[in-house]
């Protein structure tokens, strides 16, 4: 399991933001590497269904998404595909 996450994180680094995977909530935070270093969004939560890797899974394209559009749309693109997924 070790292995897998770590592949997630080596293919693909971003210089704005960072991942935090909150194990008590199984929720991903994702955060500001720069100034005040807040978290801007998170997704998952103890009623999804989703697992560790899986979350961090979808980082890699929320991280990729972060990129080319604001954190307003990400957050709200990656928390309507999780709905999606566990209806």
């Amino acid at each position: 399991m070790e292995l897998a996450i770590n592949s997630y994180i080596q293919a693909f680094v971003s210089k704005t933001f960072s991942v935090m995977y909150y194990k008590k909530s199984n929720c991903i935070g994702i955060r500001e590497k720069k100034g005040q270093k807040r978290q801007v969004f998170s997704f998952g939560g103890q009623k999804c269904s989703l697992t560790e890797d899986e979350l961090r899974g979808w980082s890699v394209d929320v991280l990729k998404r972060l990129q080319n559009h604001s954190t307003k749309n990400t957050a709200k693109w990656i928390r309507d595909t999780i709905k999606e997924l566990d209806a």
